[in-house]
């Protein structure tokens, strides 16, 4: 029994344990929406009630002790295991819109009222849940009450307009609240105005914070642009939906430093252009850009500036923003000089030989310094690129200017120089002159030299190539002496050096000149030219050559004697003798070809001149033989003189060559022919003879052919002819028929004949006899061709048939049409057409004549109408030129007078947002006449388009009548009137938001198109319409998903936490589609999460460096231990100068919240903890503070820091109040030893506790005393919240609870041992 007893103390010490962990932690969960940024809580009223008798009002007066009810318990927030008097549902630190609620009938207490409560979580929804708690009221007969249930509206905001320097002061105002007044005795219960309480704001869309009442104000700090919206709460706590909001502009940091440039950084002599760029301002943005220049004063800047005085120019730059910042300074210096250095002294130092001599130059430049110095001949001033550094050098005698030239360009003023210490210059041959004529011995040169120094005593020259005989040195030079010019003979062409030499021996470099006007050769003959065929005379050209003095003239001769004449050409024209020739060349210097060269030796032989030998030259003249005909004579023997050819002629022409006595002949070369009527007629051109292609005259032609021979050398023979006619042609004819006209008896031919050319030699008849004439006739009976034929003399035959064709014997036949062929229902025509028919023969027959109608009426030729207004038959006589007749019959039965009948259906016959198809079927009724009806025509559409046949299909897209006509092939129409009415084009309209999943009372947020933050679960909440045919079907799709069907009484929800774009659409019947509304939703219902680092500040003070992470939605904002807001950051530095915990609040952008506590004990001394709100000592009430004045201006501007509850929990409090559960429940659970239990031992265990002494339970009751004494007074001590501190007053005292609880512990472990020594000590004795 005493096990069973000790098992369950040791099973409600751990349950009290695991409550009071559970708790501690569900209840500082909740959070405080019901203060306002100082920390200073609202006073809500909760409901009016009163009695009737004295009129009392009772606001917020709650029962210490509710009678018979159970505190409440939120489900989210948690409950106070102490059982507080408030409770969770009226804790201090929750926001509750409350209205009063009697519910005595109800079966209540009828000496309490009581108030229906609804809880506001800390994450800011309001709960669905209600309580009712009881208010206390004495019961007097008839109590009433009143309660505020509606929202107010009208918030007013109110904010300075454009950027602000510091901050600026947001103002709320307005706001109505709908009911009455606070009710008399007499009235009823109902919904009454609470009236304007407090104003809230949000700023960026973070969280809600409650202006202060009487405060209706927020000054805004942050720079850039904010976001603040408002709302109104009344006095029960309800907050307006409507909201108002304003922007606020504040620009806290100064522009950027702005650029400067300058033309150049280095020093110049001329103007430096300074160009000053702003790069602009993060907020307001940039009002202008000031400059100073040389410290002056500021000077607005409007344009490049312009620095031209001399010396170093400073130049500073800013940039004002739009608020008056000013930004930091940038600077640069203009450097200008403009003043030229100065030489004072030249120095002369010339080197150890006296061959060059350096110029030492002393100068001075006060500014930008000396860059070099540059010599010149001139007194003018060099270019700036000729300046060195190195002192200036010279290697002649003379007068020098020297320069100095600074840094900045600017050169100084020259100093003139005198050197005449050197003499080391040679003198200078100037030029050489050589002889520029030829001469076969020798030629003249002259050389002109000159010395600026002590001045030319010789000239002399030496070859420029080595001896031959002594490779080892050159050749003497040859002086003489001369002080400027000197003329020398030279014998031999060579390449020469000429030289000079002054009176110092200086020597002058060597100037190359060449002999090459020495001519001791004689020109060559390098080639003969002729023409080696046939002619009558040759052109002889030589071709030579002479290297020196050129060629000069030419000759040629017979015998080989000099000749005697010479000529300038080379070319020798009108050889005429075949024979043999010589030919001679001489030069300009008068040497023949024939002739040795002049420096060949004695012993050399002449050449002598160029023979040839010609032997084609031919002088006589061919003969022409004959002209042979190669086509046969057509015209009769002995008629003619010259041959008739009716065929292509290609004769053959014959002639020889003579040859020059002693000499062959050159050969026929070509025969030449051409055609004419005599020798008058002949051209300059004649025609080349060809075997291959012998002459061809293809057109009629009578005359003559001529030809002429052409020998090898050009002469030609005298032409021959041949006469002849050619004709291809053949004769024409002509006939004439008697008689012309229809008959049926003879026809006479009469033929006439005549040719063109060669004249009518015959005419044969069509049966084959022959006429020698040109006319002839023929009689014939019977229709036909009859072919003639006609010849000429030169053999061409023209074959002539003659047709007859005006005999007829056959009667007419006819046709008719009946017009119009289609139905009508008008007259008709008809209309007879007759033909006569084609006779056997197949000639053409008579024609038709005339036609009869059947009124008796004579029609001529041979077509005619007749109009019949009825069907039935009628009789036409057709009568032709030989006086033959035909009947015809004709039947009329196409007139129709009754209209046609039509009926349509309309596809499809239910509700479509397609085309709509309208079938319509049409006949034509039976005439009474007996004959067929004309049937249906065509069908008209509504539109105008005609359709063939009897049914039409028409497709329409709008509901409405539509007329068809139908028209039968009589004419005849009728109007067939179709309704449409189940088309649907038109599109349904769609609408969607969401809803809370639970129904709670939330905003709710209806216009598209920003992203939309939730930390609860959603219910997709759809609506639609449709003009016409209704909505069949929801769909939506989440992401780039697929489309979902859903039924918007059972909507989609959304759990799961996710950043989704959702697409909602509809359909109607009809098949059309709405347009998609689509909305973004960020669904988090994690608190962000943080972590935190401490890192030594400024001043000895300790660095909080805070990391958040806000999971899905990301970190809206963090509200710091001293009240400051920091709105779109993830991290952040608080700096702190004393230990405590330190709260921060971080909120995400769906509204979670996590309150994240920071220990910091890195100071030396402790910082005195200040005693909490829930501590039992008395509060002091606060003064109310008055407000401060409004600031004048926006100088400086102080914005109100947000006061945080300053309780919080003790950390070493809570570690002694857990020892001391745990010290407990070791003290109850120790009855056990480690490892197993046999029922002996259970059974020594229980022997041991009936002997247990009676002091042992009373430990064990004290140990479970301290704990509980422990946790109660932890709830009594120590407020439930999230931020926490290491020690305060109270821990003294469970520091002691819990020593005591160790030392019942030490002493119950000391006990069980003592029982084990006699446990072991009673084994011994059994054993022995």
């Amino acid at each position: 029994m005493k096990k069973k007893v000790r098992r369950w103390g040791a099973s409600f010490l751990v349950l009290l344990l695991c409550v009071t962990l559970f708790a501690s932690t569900a209840f500082a969960a909740g959070g405080a929406l019901g203060a306002d940024r100082n920390g200073t809580p609202y006073t809500y009223v909760i409901g009016y009630m009163y009695s009737g008798s004295s009129q009392t009002v009772n606001t917020r007066e709650i029962f210490t002790s509710p009678n018979n009810y159970d505190i409440w318990l939120c489900p989210v927030c948690g409950r106070d295991p102490l059982g507080n008097s408030q409770g969770t549902a009226l804790a201090a630190d929750l926001y509750m819109p409350c209205y009063g609620y009697d519910i005595a009938a109800a079966g209540g207490d009828m000496s309490i009222r009581y108030a229906l409560v609804r809880h506001r979580h800390n994450n800011g929804q309001l709960s669905n849940d209600r309580v009712y708690i009881p208010v206390n009221v004495p019961m007097y007969a008839g109590c009433y009450y009143g309660y505020d249930l509606t929202e107010p509206a009208g918030v007013q905001v109110s904010a300075p307009t454009g950027w602000q320097r510091d901050s600026a002061v947001v103002r709320f105002s307005g706001g109505t609240d709908t009911g009455t007044s606070l009710p008399d005795w007499s009235a009823a219960p109902g919904d009454y105005g609470s009236g304007i309480h407090h104003y809230e704001y949000q700023i960026n869309g973070g969280a809600w914070t409650g202006c202060p009442v009487g405060d209706p104000t927020v000054t805004i700090t942050a720079g850039g642009v904010t976001t603040v919206t408002a709302r109104v709460v009344d006095g029960a706590g309800n907050a307006s939906g409507q909201t108002a909001t304003a922007k606020v502009y504040i620009d806290p940091a100064p522009p950027n430093v702005p650029g400067v440039t300058l033309s150049t950084e280095q020093w110049t002599n001329s103007t430096v252009t300074v160009a000053i760029k702003d790069n602009g301002d993060a907020h307001s943005g940039v009002a202008r850009t000031e400059y100073s220049l040389d410290g002056g004063s500021w000077t607005t800047y409007s344009g490049v500036l312009s620095i031209a005085g001399h010396g170093k120019h400073t130049v500073s730059a800013r940039a004002i923003d739009n608020v008056g910042r000013i930004s930091g300074t940038a600077g640069k210096t203009a450097l200008v000089d403009k003043v030229a250095p100065v030489i004072s002294k030249v120095e002369q130092q010339p080197d150890s030989g006296h061959t060059e001599m350096t110029l030492a130059v002393t100068v001075t430049d006060a500014d930008s310094g000396v860059k070099g110095y540059t010599v010149t001949t001139e007194e003018k001033a060099p270019a700036l690129d000729s300046f060195s550094a190195d002192a200036p050098k010279v290697d002649h005698n003379g007068v020098y200017y020297i320069w100095a030239a600074d840094k900045a360009g600017n050169i100084s003023a020259a100093a003139k120089v005198d050197v005449t210490a050197l003499d080391i210059v040679p003198p200078v041959v100037v030029k050489v002159e050589t002889q520029r004529t030829w001469d076969a011995e020798e030629n003249w040169t002259k050389v002109t030299a000159q010395d600026d120094n002590s001045g030319v005593v010789a000239i002399g020259w030496e070859h420029a190539e080595k001896d031959m005989e002594s490779r080892h040195a050159p050749d003497p030079i040859t002086w003489v002496d001369s002080t400027a010019e000197a003329a020398f003979i030279f014998t031999g062409n060579g390449s020469y050096n000429a030289y000079a030499r002054d009176l110092a021996g200086n020597v002058s470099e060597p100037y190359p000149f060449i002999i090459d006007h020495i001519d001791k050769h004689s020109p060559v003959i390098d080639s003969v030219a002729w023409d080696k065929g046939w002619s009558q005379e040759k052109t002889i050209t030589v071709k030579a050559h002479d290297t020196e003095s050129g060629l000069g003239q030419y000759a040629v001769t017979r015998p080989a004697d000099r000749p005697a004449e010479w000529q300038d050409s080379n070319v020798f024209a009108n050889i005429t003798e075949n024979g043999t020739y010589y030919l001679w060349a001489k030069d300009n210097v008068q040497r023949v070809s024939a002739d040795a060269d002049a420096d060949g030796g004695e012993d050399t032989p002449d050449p002598g001149p160029e023979e040839i030998i010609i032997d084609t030259i031919d002088r006589s003249r061919p003969v022409m033989d004959d002209i042979l005909h190669s086509a046969v004579d057509n015209a009769p023997a002995g008629m003619f003189s010259y041959p008739h050819f009716n065929e292509v002629d290609r004769p053959e022409l014959l002639a020889h060559d003579l040859a020059d006595d002693g000499w062959t002949d050159s050969g026929i070369k070509a025969i030449y022919y051409q055609f004419a009527a005599d020798e008058d007629s002949l051209k300059a051109d004649w025609l080349t003879y060809d075997e291959l292609d012998k002459p061809a005259m293809r057109k009629e032609y009578f005359g003559n052919i001529y030809a002429k021979a052409e020998d090898n050398a050009g002469n030609v023979s005298d032409a021959i002819f041949a006469g002849f006619m050619f004709e291809q042609t053949a004769p024409v004819a002509e006939k004439i028929l008697t008689p012309d006209h229809w008959t049926n008896g003879t026809v006479e031919i009469d033929l006439s004949t005549d040719d063109n050319l060669s004249g009518v030699r015959d005419i044969t008849l069509p049966d084959g006899s022959v006429v020698d004439a040109d006319t002839a006739k023929y009689t014939i009976d019977k229709n036909g061709v009859y072919n003639f034929s006609v010849r000429d003399y030169c053999g061409n035959i023209l074959s002539y048939p003659v047709e007859v064709s005006n005999i007829d014997l056959l009667a007419p036949v006819a046709d008719y049409e009946v017009m119009p062929g289609d139905w009508t229902n008008k007259p008709v025509t008809i209309r007879v057409t007759a033909t006569d028919p084609e006779p056997e023969d197949g000639y053409a027959p008579s024609g038709v004549q005339s036609i009869t109608l059947p009124d008796g009426t004579v029609v001529e030729g041979s077509t005619a109408d007749f109009a019949a207004d009825a069907n039935g038959k009628y009789d036409f006589i057709i009568t032709d030129n030989g006086g033959n007749t035909f009947t015809l019959h004709t039947e009329v039965s196409n007139i129709d007078h009754l209209a046609p009948e039509a009926e349509y259906t309309v596809t499809p016959d239910i509700w479509t947002n397609g085309p709509a198809a309208i079938h319509v079927t049409a006949t034509d009724p039976e005439p009474e006449d007996g004959y067929a009806p004309s049937g249906v025509k065509s069908i008209t559409m509504p539109d105008g388009t005609v359709v063939e046949g009897d049914a039409a299909d028409f497709t329409v897209s709008v509901n409405g009548t539509y007329d068809f006509i139908i028209t039968d092939n009589g004419g005849n129409t009728a109007t067939l009137h179709a309704e449409v009415g189940n088309v649907d084009t038109a599109r349904p309209a769609v609408d969607f938001h969401f809803e809370p999943l639970d129904g709670g009372d939330r905003t709710i947020i209806m216009e598209y198109g920003k992203t939309e933050y939730y930390n609860y679960d959603l219910l997709l909440n759809a609506s639609a319409g449709d003009v016409g045919s209704g909505i069949i079907r929801y769909e939506y799709k989440v992401g780039s998903g697929k489309w979902t069907v859903f039924d918007p009484a059972d909507a989609p929800k959304f759990t799961e936490e996710q950043i989704v774009h959702i697409v909602v659409r509809v359909w109607d019947v009809a098949g059309n589609v709405s347009e998609e509304k689509a909305r973004d939703i960020v669904l988090d219902k994690t608190p962000p999460t943080a972590s935190h680092t401490l890192t030594p500040g400024e001043d000895g003070k300790v660095n909080i460096n805070l990391g958040t992470d806000g999971s899905i939605c990301g970190v809206q904002s963090i509200t710091c231990p001293d009240g400051s807001v920091a709105y779109g950051v993830e991290t952040l530095v608080f700096e702190v100068d004393r230990n405590g915990d330190y709260d921060f609040f971080v909120w995400d952008r769906c509204g979670n919240l996590l309150k994240y506590t920071v220990p910091v004990d890195s100071f030396a001394a402790p910082v005195q903890p200040k005693p909490v709100p829930s501590e039992p000592e008395e509060t002091k009430p606060e003064p109310e503070p008055e407000p401060a004045p409004e600031p004048e201006g926006p100088e400086n501007p102080v914005e109100n820091p947000v006061q945080e509850d300053s309780r919080a929990l003790t950390l070493a409090d809570l570690a002694c109040m857990l020892l001391s559960i745990l010290f407990a429940a070791l003290v109850w659970l120790r009855g056990k030893k480690d490892g197993g239990e046999d029922e002996q031992a259970e059974q020594v265990d229980e022997d041991v506790e009936e002997d247990e002494p009676r002091g042992y339970a009373v430990q064990k009751t004290v140990n479970a005393v301290l704990a509980v004494l422990s946790v109660a007074l932890f709830f009594l001590t120590q407020p439930l919240v999230w931020r926490f501190r290491l020690v305060d007053w109270w821990t003294v005292l469970f520091v002691l609870l819990c020593g005591a609880a160790l030392a019942m512990l030490i002493w119950k472990r000391k006990e069980e041992n003592k029982a084990e020594e006699t446990d072991e000590e009673k084994t011994e004795d059994l054993a022995e």
